[in-house]
């Protein structure tokens, strides 16, 4: 299953621009339609991939007729996560994490000795599922729900091409998705982000990169540090990373170093509230300043790369969060705004706009709205780029919804009862 959704902002900065709907690795994510599933097809020689999880996860076939309801199945606590591994649906509510057969029925179940919740599956260890608490972590085999390694100390934030990324109250650093084995870690900092080959981390006012594989030291170099009222300690940047830049952006404002080693390529003034950001593109990526005052000018989302601004990204005028995820369709680059439900392609150009909880497929998305006053909740079908859908339908009597994506198949969760469409 492939569901697109957005990391929490306190995750984003914390290395998942890639947990959030488009494949992220998030936990259980409150929107306006319900609880956000993650759900993830692995990777396949398929070209359209979301790489919301740090890696790229192959979309699954869209359902392209009006589904019919093929089965539904109850549950005693609320869904809280969920992924697939081929053709197997694997799901977690507060007590228990189990298989769906392709009939919805419970191929096995166990009851971890915490309550967590199953995030995306990485694409090249599909025997493995990974259930995650706030604390900690536990792989479980996808063949039968056996117990496979603990991490009783951080929590999977990313996964990488070879392991995972994880964090904690005390460390964080890489680990094997096999055995559990942590490879290497060091202690916690208040900001990081995961890059391609190399994780960043703000330390006392140092910007410090440590290599992906071996843990050790690449280069060292001072930030702008973001001063505070009050006496408080001043502030370390937010990050972010993709392979040609590495983005600090903090009440000082933007500044863009080169991930080989750490030199500066440019820098950019923040508005009168500061200014975000985030990765847009593997060579690109986007800032937002920020400014609280009625009487400023609309919002601004500007793209860059390593020769300065590219150009701007359509935007509302109330615009003030932006949570963008990457995604591929036949080889061609996309970006989705889980915030504002737009679409934008390479040329910075917005291809649709689609308000309500957006689950990216192969070639386009289901959209999910909640139930609102007399009006029922409903979930649609809409190719890339098209206004109207190809199909929707109606539910009646929920009060949360969401929707996730397998091949041929629509999972929705309506409450605590799971149903599937084919």
């Amino acid at each position: 299953m492939t569901t697109a959704t957005s990391p929490p902002a306190s995750l984003r900065r914390r290395g998942l621009s890639a947990p959030v709907p488009v494949l992220v690795l998030v936990l259980v994510l409150a929107v306006a339609v319900g609880v956000a599933l993650v759900f993830s097809l692995v990777r396949t020689s398929g070209r359209s991939v979301s790489y919301a999880s740090g890696v790229g996860v192959r979309l699954a076939e869209p359902v392209a007729e009006t589904p019919a309801l093929a089965w539904t199945t109850q549950t005693d606590d609320p869904v809280t996560g969920g992924t697939a591994v081929g053709g197997r649906v694997f799901l977690s509510t507060g007590t228990e994490v189990f298989e769906l057969d392709s009939e919805g029925e419970r191929a096995w179940a166990v009851r971890p000795t915490k309550p967590c919740s199953v995030i995306l599956s990485h694409p090249d260890h599909q025997d493995v599922v990974v259930c995650t608490t706030e604390s900690g972590a536990v792989g479980l085999a996808a063949a039968d729900g056996d117990q496979l390694w603990e991490l009783s100390e951080g929590t999977v934030v990313r996964y990488l091409e070879d392991g995972a990324g994880f964090a904690g109250k005390t460390r964080l650093g890489v680990m094997d998705l096999e055995s559990g084995d942590v490879r290497w870690s060091i202690d916690v900092t208040d900001e990081y982000a995961f890059g391609p080959d190399a994780l960043y981390v703000a330390e006392g006012g140092d910007l410090v990169a440590y290599d992906l594989g071996s843990g050790e030291e690449r280069w060292s170099v001072t930030y702008d540090e973001q001063s505070r009222v009050d006496g408080a300690a001043a502030g370390a940047p937010e990050i972010a990373a993709n392979d040609d830049l590495v983005l600090l952006t903090s009440g000082a404002g933007a500044v863009a170093l080169a991930p080989d080693d750490g030199d500066e390529v440019w820098r950019v003034d923040p508005g009168a509230d500061g200014i975000e950001g985030g990765v847009f593109a593997d060579d690109q990526v986007w800032l937002l300043r920020t400014d609280d005052d009625e009487q400023a000018a609309a919002p601004q989302i500007v793209v860059r790369d390593v020769e300065g601004e590219v150009g701007e990204l359509e935007a509302d005028e109330d615009t003030a969060v932006v949570s963008l995820e990457r995604f591929e369709v036949d080889g061609e680059p996309y970006a989705v705004d889980f915030v504002s439900g737009r679409i934008y392609d390479q040329e910075l150009a917005t291809i649709g706009t689609y308000p309500g909880f957006i689950t990216l497929v192969d070639g386009g998305l289901y959209v999910a709205t909640g139930p609102e006053g007399d009006q029922p909740g409903a979930f649609s079908y809409f190719r890339l780029g098209t206004d109207e859908p190809v199909w929707s339908l109606d539910v009646t009597d929920a009060e949360t919804l969401n929707v996730a994506a397998a091949d041929g198949l629509v999972v929705v969760v309506v409450d605590q009862e799971i149903r599937g469409y084919r």
